[in-house]
């Protein structure tokens, strides 16, 4: 087998996997301080975005489950020459009281009449609360 028709194959084959691929985090790693009481921040490697989609879209969108904690896409992203994505985990570790703050704690929400309705939010002492409506 000739040198250019096994490069030609390999090029092919190469091109059809990387254009079929779903992104993926290549990686994904913590730091080494907290970032906050009971959290700390996870970097991830973003790879596989198909040629022609948005890297940043990607890295907002593409889950990844941290410590048993699921992430529907990174918290923020940055773009260098390589896609990064953060992730503020729950880390006992982290924490004063030596528990996940991460949990999330629902109540009523006030402006629905609708009794399933809730909102919720994650226990926290910093900047990483996100409320999320559950109706």
């Amino acid at each position: 087998m000739s040198k250019t028709f096994f490069s030609a194959v390999l090029a092919l084959t190469l091109s059809a996997t990387t254009a079929s691929a779903d992104p993926y985090w290549y990686t994904i790693a913590p730091s080494e301080d907290c970032k906050c009481d009971g959290f700390r921040t996870h970097t991830g490697w973003l790879t596989g975005v198909p040629e022609g989609q948005s890297s940043t879209e990607a890295c907002y969108n593409t889950p990844a489950i941290i410590n048993g904690h699921f992430f529907s896409g990174a918290d923020r992203c940055s773009k260098f020459v390589i896609t990064f994505g953060y992730f503020d985990v729950g880390d006992a570790s982290c924490s004063s009281t030596g528990t996940d703050p991460s949990l999330w704690s629902c109540y009523q929400d006030p402006a629905s009449t609708d009794p399933a309705c809730q909102i919720c939010h994650r226990k926290l002492n910093c900047d990483t609360g996100q409320i999320k409506h559950t109706c």
